[in-house]
């Protein structure tokens, strides 16, 4: 399905853990909906799925939707990695993540993104590397069921130990026959380190993405940094994308000023390269 206007790609947010009870995150939303945002990521900590069906509504009343769940903050916060050393740590990482995760996603009829959680760069990559795909397979053998799309993010060797480049991370989903199931997620940010330029790698999996995060190389909003985001739009364009652009990165001072920039900044460019 088409959600890509004439002129711009539809924009939406990541959002770290926060009480969306508070008058601080409903003032987030009211300037998403005010700045004609399509939708949010939510990057939480837990998954009940009263709090969700709670949440979901809440969005509905500021007219954006639930993009996708980010599991960053809960890897971090559980201290779980799909590509453990520890067999017993592996494993309940997998099982949590079938049995909070993916419930909540199909809850919700959402995506789930993984990228923290494929777990940081060890002492032994090979055995590593190992772990991670054994997990993957565990969780799909259960989600061939579910159907809840898994976008596994290219994040960079620092941060990872696994699908570092954008076609790296497409060469997981063909060796697990995900076709479908699975999905690549770029990230400028990382983008920036691991690839040689933004075009080649958009337009060879153009097919394998539909969501791009969107983050300058300093990790705040973009237009705050010194990426050229043009160069990003002309793949873009090159590939016919039909997708979602999502704004993730640090605040440096104030969030309505910032965001409101940046999505004027990344309209801008998209309106002089596409």
């Amino acid at each position: 399905m088409k959600i890509r206007d004439n002129v711009t790609f539809p924009l939406c947010l990541q959002i770290w853990d926060t009480d969306f009870k508070s008058s601080n995150f409903t003032k987030m939303l009211q300037i998403l909906c005010q700045e004609h945002f399509f939708g949010v990521e939510l990057n939480l900590t837990s998954f009940d799925i009263s709090e969700i069906e709670v949440l979901l509504e809440l969005l509905r009343s500021y007219n954006l939707r639930l993009t996708g769940i980010a599991t960053g903050a809960w890897a971090k916060k559980n201290d779980y990695s799909f590509s453990s050393e520890d067999e017993n740590a592996r494993k309940a990482s997998v099982k949590a993540f079938i049995e909070q995760v993916l419930a909540a996603a199909a809850f919700a009829k959402t995506k789930v993104i993984v990228g923290t959680l494929k777990g940081a760069v060890q002492i032994d990559k090979q055995k590593q590397l190992q772990s991670f795909f054994r997990s993957l397979c565990e969780i799909d053998a259960v989600n061939k069921k579910m159907k809840v799309p898994v976008y596994l993010e290219a994040t960079n060797h620092y941060e990872s130990c696994a699908a570092n480049t954008v076609s790296d991370t497409v060469e997981v989903i063909k060796k697990l026959h995900g076709e479908g199931r699975y999905f690549v997620l770029p990230d400028t940010y990382h983008m920036n380190m691991e690839e040689t330029n933004f075009f080649i790698p958009v337009l060879k999996n153009r097919n394998y993405f539909t969501n791009i995060h969107m983050s300058d190389n300093n990790r705040c909003f973009p237009g705050y940094g010194m990426l050229r985001f043009g160069e990003v739009y002309s793949a873009l364009k090159a590939a016919d994308y039909q997708g979602t652009v999502t704004i993730e990165g640090r605040i440096q001072n104030d969030f309505d000023e910032e965001i409101r920039n940046s999505a004027a900044f990344l309209r801008c460019t998209a309106m002089n390269f596409c």
